[in-house]
């Protein structure tokens, strides 16, 4: 597989000169000249809306305006299109990349509440995070936060601590490879598309209770249907209120969900939608926990377990010799995933506040289609924390820093598309062309990020801290007093704040053009013309000047230019090619560019962000058999990115551009329907990365420190399995049952290679029972209670992975 992509790389690349569109006045008058055609299902637009009920419109005449439901069996797993990613109503078989497609029937049944656990069901997907909050992944080894919604991208998810809210999207649709051709600058693993409810042709109403383990409750109700007897405006409103506490101590989150919809079918060939949605969490900050490794010499050793007989018995139970010095570096086992390291003193809280609001325009003209997407966000987070921010020598007693932040974040993106299918002979055609516009506002306070948060033991409880500090007296023991529980200094050094703000705007031009001859052989070219301009600016450069001179504030002063100018150009070409072999199996090969910037460099470091060049090639296998009843994707890939932003080995808490990295890998994703009833989705993923060039050298030994190394987070293997079966007769019919699983091979904590975070896997399960309307479930998740890593943020806050728990559901519908 990998010689046939290197061989496709060799060849010239198929792009083809887009026409694009001028002016949106221009199409906006073309549009109304044109005849009308009865409307349609067509790209982006959930009409079909695969998972929501049954077919909205059965029984109705042909006069009446209706959304209706896709045809297929809405608890099916098997999705044959992707038209919010793909841009077109081209079958997923006759596509040229890799694309796999999360429908809402496996959210609900695992019972998933945050888009990583969703996203885990598609190959070489996972965890790129070691937050508790907010939604970062990892596809193909390349980590991103910037998803689409509806086809747009959700510019405020990028800073956002808050997971986005699933119960607002029927399906995920995740298209992999470098995809800058149809939606801009985007990370090169691929384009991961959130495609929300859309408003029903006829009432539907549905609620849902659940709770589970850590008083974890939340509540659901999604209504929806006409409102008018000819049902040309027709509605949806989605609320959700969660609130639970956490297996980590004094964590604890809550939230708030509302998301309005409102459709009016303005004529059979024009349609215009409005959407909104406000989503309030107020949360505790959690970043983990540390690993520790003892280094005390033998001698230390020694004079512990002399002493030892002496020391309170409460000592002697809690810390065995061999126990408290551990030989080598590893994850402390005895140190509870539980165990809190925020500092009381210290108030630890984050608020955030996200809100959008839009509208989509489509008329139909005969065989063509114009839309107009237009989507403002807003989002604002106040972020009081503590974090880990040393490990002594004696492992441990850890350093803690206290840090506040202000972040606010806006944006205004207006998208406006041209697409059309029509045949000439026995050639089929797919035109796809466009321009969008946004525009993005960002303003950041960084304060106190220089606060002293005190001291910590790692092992001690509070009770164990209480006797230590009140039933020592002078003796001996003294050297235990102060290993067990070192000396608590709640002092600051004075505070140099930040005040940032940058502007930033972006077009794009972009065409593609897919051709099919016949049904064996599809063609796919395209090309994307991205401009950025922006400027970044510190409002607290005259402060820093200033002070610059003071010893004593001088070594804690981060250096940024007043003004920061961000100019950027990019041509992203994509071309791919897919032949079926037989109706049931189809080969596909594809070459493309993506293009990105990372602005965390210019909001942590105040340095410009460079271009981000990626070209990707792809090749593999799709099947369709057994009467369609399973579908399967083959591919082998290679990806290479340029001016890498990674973790400064040098400047912990900084962020670097710097050389280049490489994937290869191999995927294999499956979802069978293999009888009535009987749903599977399982996957696999295989990455060979390296960042194969660094320029980052130690200043003793200039050896590079990065070259050759693994990134960060990145498993070599990774696989999952989740199948459900229903009984479909007799006395227990509705009775449902499902078991899975998930596996992630040893990753590194960092990109310098020096923590690896252990492999792991962990099985979940489901029954439940359905009749009518009502449905009854309990879904278990780490069934074993496996103790793994899932994640990290640096190599001192590892995120431990949920214990056992068990979610009951009841949900009811009308």
């Amino acid at each position: 597989m990998l010689e046939f992509i290197r061989r496709l790389r060799a060849g010239a690349l198929i792009t083809l000169s887009a026409t694009m569109i001028a002016t949106s006045a221009t199409v906006v008058s073309f549009v109304a000249l044109a005849p009308a055609t009865p409307l349609h299902a067509q790209e982006g637009d959930d009409s079909e809306i695969p998972d929501d009920a049954d077919s909205a419109g059965d029984g109705e005449s042909e006069d009446d305006i209706v959304i209706e439901a896709e045809g297929e069996n809405s608890e099916a797993y098997i999705r044959r299109k992707a038209p919010g990613v793909v841009k077109s109503g081209a079958p997923l078989m006759d596509t040229p990349q890799s694309v796999q497609i999360i429908p809402k029937q496996v959210i609900r049944d695992q019972q998933a509440r945050t888009l990583e656990e969703a996203a885990r069901n598609v190959s070489n997907v996972g965890n790129a995070t070691g937050l508790t909050t907010g939604d970062t992944l990892s596809i193909r080894g390349f980590q991103t936060s910037l998803f689409l919604i509806d086809g747009l991208p959700n510019l405020t998810g990028t800073l956002g601590f808050a997971p986005r809210e699933l119960t607002q999207f029927s399906r995920i649709e995740v298209l992999k490879g470098p995809s800058s051709v149809l939606f801009g600058a985007i990370e090169p693993g691929g384009a991961l598309n959130l495609v929300t409810k859309k408003p029903l042709g006829d009432p539907y109403y549905e609620a849902e209770l659940s709770h589970g383990r850590w008083n974890n409750n939340a509540a659901t109700v999604d209504l929806t249907g006409p409102l008018n007897e000819d049902r040309t405006v027709l509605y949806r409103i989605i609320g959700t209120y969660r609130k639970s506490d956490s297996f980590r101590d004094e964590v604890e989150t809550e939230r708030g969900f509302v998301a309005p919809a409102l459709t009016w079918l303005i004529t059979p060939d024009t349609t215009v939608s409005f959407f909104g949605h406000y989503q309030k969490d107020v949360a505790r900050p959690d970043r983990g926990i540390p690993p520790v490794r003892d280094p005390l010499v033998s001698s230390q050793r020694s004079f512990y377990e002399q002493s030892v007989a002496g020391a309170p018995l409460i000592l002697q139970q809690a810390f065995p010799s061999k126990e408290l010095f551990p030989l080598e570096f590893k994850l402390e086992e005895r140190l509870p995933d539980e165990r809190y390291f925020g500092n009381r003193e210290q108030k630890n809280e984050n608020r955030q506040a996200i809100g959008s609001g839009g509208f989509e325009w489509e008329t139909v003209f005969g065989d063509w289609t114009f839309r107009n997407r237009t989507r403002g966000e807003s989002s604002s987070t106040f972020d009081q924390r503590t974090r880990i921010s040393s490990v002594d020598t004696d492992n441990r007693t850890i350093g803690r820093a206290y840090e506040e932040r202000n972040w606010y974040l806006s944006s205004y993106t207006t998208q406006f598309t041209l697409d059309g299918e029509f045949k000439t002979g026995n050639i089929t055609h797919r035109p796809y062309v466009g321009v969008d516009f946004t525009h993005a506002y960002l303003d950041v306070g960084i304060y106190d990020q220089y606060t002293d948060a005190g001291s910590k033991d790692l092992f001690l409880t509070d009770a164990e801290k209480a006797f230590v500090d009140n039933g020592f007296a002078a003796g001996p023991n003294v050297l235990l007093a102060s290993q067990f529980d070192p000396a608590f200094d709640l002092g600051t050094v004075f505070p140099i704040p930040t005040e940032l703000s940058a502007w930033i705007n972006t077009i794009g031009l972009f065409g593609r053009y897919q051709i099919s001859f016949g049904d064996k052989l599809h063609l796919l070219a395209g090309a994307r013309y991205d401009r950025v301009r922006g400027f970044g600016r510190d409002r607290t450069y005259h402060l820093r000047e200033n002070l610059f001179f003071v010893p004593q504030i001088t070594p804690t002063l981060f250096t940024r230019p007043k003004r920061i100018a961000i100019h950027a150009d990019s041509v992203s070409p994509q071309g791919g090619a897919v032949y079926r072999i037989i109706k049931q199996v189809s080969i596909f090969a594809n070459a493309s560019r993506a293009f990105n910037q990372d602005f965390r460099v210019l909001l942590i470091n105040g340095l410009t962000p460079k271009p981000i060049i990626s070209n990707g090639y792809e090749g593999g296998f799709k099947f369709e058999l057994f009467d369609e009843k399973l579908s399967a994707t083959l591919a082998g890939f290679e990806i290479r990115k340029t001016n890498t932003v990674v973790a400064d080995p040098l400047n912990i808490g900084r962020l670097i551009q710097s050389g280049e990295q490489t994937h290869r890998g191999f995927e294999a994703d499956i979802l069978a329907t293999p009888v009535q009833g009987w749903n599977l989705i399982a996957a696999y993923g295989y990455l060979d990365a390296k960042l194969t060039k660094d320029d980052t050298r130690d200043a003793t030994t200039g050896r590079k420190i990065l070259e050759g190394n693994r990134p960060a987070l990145v498993p070599e293997h990774n696989a999952s399995v989740w199948a459900v079966y229903e009984l479909q007769s007799g006395f227990l019919r509705g009775l449902g049952l499902g078991m899975g699983a998930y596996y992630n091979s040893e990753r590194f904590a960092t990109s310098e290679n020096d923590l690896v975070l252990p492999q792991y896997t962990i099985a979940n399960g489901l029954v439940y029972y359905k009749r009518d309307n009502y449905k009854l479930s309990v879904t278990v998740k780490n069934i074993y209670n496996q103790r793994y890593i899932e994640s990290a943020t640096t190599k001192l806050q590892l995120k431990p992975g949920r214990p056992f728990e068990a979610i009951v559901a009841f949900n009811m519908s009308l």
